[in-house]
């Protein structure tokens, strides 16, 4: 999940956001293939159409009059969308063995230390004081609903839903 998180933002940096946002969502089609590469799942003839015209469309959205125009941020973006696929298929095994709020739990809490320790790393930063209300507003909104809140609902929703429904929606 953080790798998700940390390719998806250096990809957005050096790619469109056209071009990141459909890498991204290349989750759909990674999601059932690793399911079949990683834990010999079937994947559905539908799934098998929707891979041969997602790379039809990577090669319309990749190429310009015949000429490959791939860039980093691309490769950045196809690879977040490779780690959410990832997280999806791995959530899927342990939550039907542990409890999914303790693996929701520990999901953000990891990615929260690793954020921290690539923020530290990658990121200028910022004067605290100079966040202002609003910026502590969006950060705690951003951790809680956007983030936290998500995967924990994730969690549940893959007692019951298979890897490859978890990725579509």
């Amino acid at each position: 999940l953080f790798l998700g998180f940390l390719t998806a933002n250096f990809g957005i940096k050096y790619t469109t956001a056209t071009n990141s946002g459909f890498y991204i969502s290349l989750v759909v089609i990674f999601t059932p293939i690793l399911g079949w590469m990683i834990f010999k799942q079937q994947i559905k003839k539908d799934v098998l159409i929707s891979v041969a015209i997602i790379l039809i469309g990577i090669y319309l959205i990749s190429t310009d009059s015949g000429t490959l125009n791939f860039n980093i941020g691309d490769l950045l973006c196809i690879l977040s969308g490779l780690c959410y696929a990832l997280q999806i298929n791995f959530t899927s095994l342990y939550v039907n063995k542990h409890d999914p709020m303790v693996i929701s739990i520990l999901q953000i809490l990891f990615v929260s230390l690793w954020g921290i320790g690539a923020s530290l790393i990658f990121e200028v930063q910022p004067d605290i004081s100079s966040i202002g209300r609003n910026g502590w507003m969006s950060l705690v909104f951003t951790g809680i609903a956007a983030t936290a809140f998500v995967y924990t609902v994730q969690s549940f929703a893959q007692t019951q839903l298979s890897a490859s429904n978890i990725g579509i929606i």
